[in-house]
């Protein structure tokens, strides 16, 4: 890792980082080694290693842990999301991921105004009750959630888009504004923070469900749910239909009231730095 002046975005180093020994099995030490001689095992029970190695160590760890657990995974960065979408469609990109006339494209469907604001105010065991308490909501949001993705993603035609806004977009946003209420221990203040999945959609899916201007340009589904392409697919006939439940799937926590760029722009731009770095 040592031998190249540039990371990809997501990945770049800004300095150290500490990975706990109990997270790096010690037959790897050797290898850790050669991989990069800033590698340092003698800080007790900890391994100071560049941000950049423990960055990538631990996306691996956490799709490995994921995987034998059947468990989504999450972020709160949007460079990470956007590694984890590209290793995801098996670097189904090419040099030009902002190709405006691609057949097909991996897009955001973002939902706008969910999670509190003051978040990081409320406290842990409020939020864990919370999610035990309401596991059966979270459970159906998230399956009306899959529904919509995968009635958007067959959609040929604007009666079948009808459709999916009358039977699908309204009772997410219904769902949406329940799990909201439901939420006594936050402060809603203003629009609140969003949440952001991926969604692997052909060109003529999206004109069906009312696209117009530039693939990149986010589209309203209804007042909160929107869309739009994040990157042009290379190859149309490999892009994947279903998702690995153990892929980053969410990008968890956006202030849209705060960000200069559109949450789908900010990954593209991330996605094309990834690509061509």
């Amino acid at each position: 890792m040592d031998s190249s002046n540039y990371r990809p975005a997501g990945l770049q180093s800004t300095g150290y980082a500490r990975i706990h020994k109990d997270k790096i099995d010690s037959r790897l030490y050797p290898f850790l080694e050669e991989v990069s001689k800033d590698i340092d095992f003698n800080s007790g029970e900890w391994i100071k290693t560049p941000d950049s190695f423990a960055k990538f160590y631990m996306f691996v760890l956490s799709k490995i842990i994921a995987e034998s657990r059947n468990m989504n995974q999450g972020t709160d960065n949007p460079d990470k999301w956007t590694i984890g979408q590209y290793f995801s469609n098996k670097g189904n990109f090419g040099d030009y991921v902002k190709n405006p006339s691609a057949k097909s494209y991996l897009c955001s469907l973002v939902l706008d105004d969910l999670i509190p604001q003051d978040i990081g105010a409320i406290s842990v065991k409020d939020i864990i009750d919370f999610s035990k308490q309401r596991h059966d909501e979270r459970v159906m949001f998230r399956t009306r959630i899959d529904g919509l993705m995968n009635k958007m993603s067959q959609v040929k035609s604007q009666e079948q888009a009808y459709d999916i806004e009358k039977d699908f977009v309204n009772q997410v946003e219904q769902d949406k504004e329940r799990l909201k209420e439901s939420m006594s221990f936050a402060h809603h203040q203003g629009v609140g923070k969003s949440i952001m999945t991926g969604i692997n959609l052909s060109f003529g899916a999206m004109s069906a469900l009312g696209w117009s201007g530039t693939p990149f340009t986010l589209q309203h589904l209804s007042a909160t749910i929107l869309f739009g392409a994040v990157g042009a697919f290379l190859n149309h006939r490999k892009v994947k239909q279903e998702s690995n439940p153990s892929d980053i799937s969410m990008l968890v926590g956006i202030d849209s009231l705060k960000r200069t760029l559109p949450i789908n722009i900010e990954c593209m731009s991330s996605l094309d730095e990834f690509v061509n770095d």
